[in-house]
């Protein structure tokens, strides 16, 4: 369990969901890994939405700013 959390520390969340999960296959009983299992599900889910959405807007900002390169001027 507390590698699962260490990995979430670290922003690794695939891993912690995988250590977490273990976990529970251990100790099917632990409410302390069940809980960490469904925050890190969440968490994961929110930064996997939050990178989708920064790279959409990066791609818009390229299309519509193709071929400007700082040429002098401004």
């Amino acid at each position: 369990c507390n590698l699962g959390v260490a990995f979430e520390k670290l922003g690794r969340f695939d891993e912690a969901e995988a250590s977490l999960r273990q976990a529970i296959a251990l100790r099917p009983d632990s409410t302390e890994a069940s809980n960490n299992v469904l925050r890190v599900t969440q968490q994961n889910a929110q930064f996997v939405a939050l990178k989708f959405a920064t790279d959409s807007r990066q791609q818009r900002w390229r299309r519509r700013h193709r071929g400007r390169g700082s040429r002098g001027g401004g």
